[in-house]
């Protein structure tokens, strides 16, 4: 799997959303790690995590942050923008998951949150293989 910046798609028969799945990924991923980041007070430990089930990879940021509310989850996972703090008084516009979701659809990749408050929170994207 390429995680590159750089794609090129030449000749018929690409999709429009393979042609563009590696970049679509790449921002995907550096949003996550920046949210990462944003919400972990200095010196916790950011992981990158990746593994292959069945047919599927699974890419994982997980953080040792704040971590989120179940309100806060389904709030990222509809329609809303929501927008929070981080820890060191970022301000954030709301608009960084929404991005990260609507790219995952364009590649028919899924998002998937895991995180308990105080405990810190794992974003997992989901992909065919």
């Amino acid at each position: 799997m390429c995680l590159g910046y750089r794609t090129a798609c030449r000749g018929s028969g690409f999709a429009k959303e393979n042609c563009y799945s590696p970049t679509y990924r790449v921002i995907a991923l550096r949003n996550l790690v920046t949210n990462a980041i944003k919400y972990s007070e200095p010196g916790k430990i950011i992981y990158l995590l990746s593994s292959k089930e069945n047919e599927r990879v699974r890419l994982t940021v997980k953080d040792e942050g704040i971590g989120l509310t179940r309100e806060q989850i389904a709030g990222i996972l509809s329609e809303k923008n929501i927008s929070t703090a981080g820890t060191q008084g970022e301000k954030g516009s709301g608009l960084g998951l929404f991005l990260v979701r609507e790219l995952l659809q364009k590649i028919n990749a899924d998002l998937e949150i895991e995180s308990e408050p105080g405990k810190g929170s794992s974003f997992m994207i989901m992909m065919q293989a």
